[in-house]
């Protein structure tokens, strides 16, 4: 497997030239970018919607600001992505993708563990549950699953990706070296 067959490269450079050599390449092609924007642009409207609609339903004085909140969310979000597209992107993307789709989901799963179980109480969680599903969900189950395995096996798992850090290094791929990452980049991450 080589350096261009995972990460973006899979999408950008496997996956077309594997295209270039089927018949009517041309229209799997353009079919096949397409595909790619729509995907980008589904996924980009999910995350601008998700925050905005959520504050508006917590505070519904700002329903009535919500186009502004539209315009600032893309504006952010647009200011943010500039650094991606700048030279040297794949380094600032390597150190993203890393980070951020790696060890953080996993402390937020733990945060939100921990409130549901600990802070919001886990009583009322069950009473939630069961005004939603008209019905007793397994109690003991849940109880056992949210106050005692779920929050161990999280604090194991980050337990053990902090343990085993070290500095991280990019794959050499086209025209990008091999490359090791300083060690502020671990602390920020």
């Amino acid at each position: 497997m080589s350096a261009e067959s995972s990460g973006p490269g899979l999408a950008f450079i496997t996956y077309p030239e594997a295209i270039s050599h089927m018949r009517a390449s041309l229209v799997f092609s353009i079919l096949f970018f397409l595909m790619l924007l729509a995907l980008g642009l589904s996924s980009q409207f999910a995350l601008t919607d998700v925050p905005i609609t959520s504050k508006a339903e917590l505070f519904p004085t700002f329903r009535s600001k919500r186009p502004y909140a539209v315009v600032l969310t893309c504006t952010v979000s647009f200011l943010v992505s500039l650094p991606f597209t700048c030279p040297g992107e794949i380094y600032l993307f390597d150190l993203f993708f890393e980070y951020a789709a790696n060890v953080s989901i996993i402390v937020v799963g733990f945060f939100e563990v921990y409130t549901v179980a600990y802070i919001y109480g886990f009583n009322h969680f069950m009473n939630d549950v069961k005004i939603m599903l008209e019905k007793q969900a397994a109690q003991y189950y849940l109880c056992v699953t949210w106050y005692v395995i779920a929050p161990i096996l999280m604090i194991i798992v980050i337990a053990s990706k902090l343990i085993g850090i070290e500095p991280m290094k990019n794959k050499p791929s086209g025209c990008f070296e091999e490359y090791t990452y300083p060690k502020w980049s671990t602390v920020l991450g």
